[in-house]
């Protein structure tokens, strides 16, 4: 089976950089082509899941979800996106990692940082807002594997700006 796709390969990553060459008016200005292909490629050899995809239903599906990520300029090596197959289709899925590029990069109102945290018992979280600010205070108690019992997460703009949302464990599973 590695043969296989191995002999793919070479076809696969001409056919790849063909087609992005194609679309470089659609791609982000600051996108490299060759880099995303070789890492395209090193993804590829070091996913067996996704040489087991190729060998059954071909790399025409895998390419374009590569395609769509690069449309982004979102790399899987990176873990900016993920090829998730499913059944005979791939999902083409941004990662956490990949929505806080994103949104770091298109944002109107330039944004500092975004980080997102698991609350679980035994923590400390309080949120409040002070003077009509939103403010959180988090002091998580240190490994702690007790049960989750929400998550938030937090935008801070450049301009010292915040927004945040708080969910709870009920909210994050439904």
């Amino acid at each position: 089976m590695a043969n296989e796709v191995a002999a793919q390969k070479p076809k696969f990553s001409v056919a790849l950089t063909e087609e992005l060459n194609m679309q470089r008016d659609a791609l982000p200005r600051d996108f490299n082509i060759t880099r995303f292909v070789n890492n395209s490629i090193a993804l590829l050899n070091g996913n067996e899941v996704l040489a087991k995809f190729a060998k059954q239903y071909g790399t025409d599906q895998i390419k374009m979800g590569l395609i769509r990520g690069a449309y982004l300029g979102l790399d899987a090596m990176n873990n900016e996106m993920y090829l998730v197959p499913y059944g005979s289709t791939i999902n083409f899925m941004p990662s956490y990692i990949g929505m806080q590029k994103l949104c770091i990069k298109y944002s109107s109102r330039p944004i500092k940082t975004i980080y997102a945290k698991v609350v679980r018992e035994g923590d400390e979280f309080e949120e409040n807002i002070i003077n009509g600010e939103p403010s959180i205070t988090f002091k998580p108690k240190a490994f702690n594997n007790n049960r989750i019992v929400g998550a938030f997460a937090v935008c801070l703009y450049v301009d010292g700006g915040m927004v945040d949302e708080v969910m709870s464990l009920q909210e994050l599973t439904t």
